[in-house]
């Protein structure tokens, strides 16, 4: 089955604190929400593309990106996630998508499975592979019951100034990209 076929239905929940936001059930062991986010970065019609599980905690939603909690159908909720994308890229002509794994772990399957299916994903998108200037610091992350050695995805910084070098998605160099820009 083509990659962008096997999707979860979604749904469009609109534009909510300058965020376009997206809901989709992940079906399988647990029911589980995801909420798909595309967020304005401050830079003009550039989104960061952020998605987890929708949980509460303390009458409060919040999604949670860190969650391990899952119906091991990892390439089902990322080919809904580009669904998202395109459903977004097609109502903001304009914008373009920056996307990374919050950790280096999930950079790295997302960078592969775009590479695994790049025929496909390219013909419905322009993509972009990006460097940093500046090498990511190693952290502990705890991860179910172990403690994990990664690089820290947390607070990078995508001014013009950090950016060392953006080129078109080329799949012999993909594993060095720090991020992916997503265009129409």
């Amino acid at each position: 089955m083509d990659f962008l076929n096997d999707r979860y239905t979604f749904v469009f929940e609109g534009l909510q604190n300058g965020a376009y936001l997206y809901r989709f059930e992940s079906e399988g062991k647990y029911n589980i929400t995801k909420q798909v986010g595309f967020f304005d970065v401050g830079i003009p019609n550039l989104y960061n593309l952020g998605f987890g599980n929708l949980e509460i905690k303390n009458g409060e939603k919040f999604v949670d990106d860190n969650s391990d909690v899952n119906n091991n159908d990892f390439n089902r909720v990322l080919s809904t996630v580009f669904s998202c994308a395109i459903h977004f890229l097609n109502n903001n002509s304009d914008a373009r998508i920056l996307f990374f794994g919050n950790t280096q772990h999930k950079h790295t399957l997302y960078i592969r499975k775009i590479a695994a299916n790049y025929s496909e994903i390219s013909k419905l998108f322009s993509l972009f592979g990006g460097v940093l200037h500046h090498k990511r610091d190693l952290v502990d992350r705890s991860v179910q019951d172990r403690v994990i050695r990664d690089k820290d995805m947390d607070g990078l910084i995508f001014g013009a100034e950090a950016i060392k070098d953006i080129e078109r998605f080329e799949i012999q160099n993909c594993r060095n990209y720090d991020f992916i820009i997503i265009s129409s």
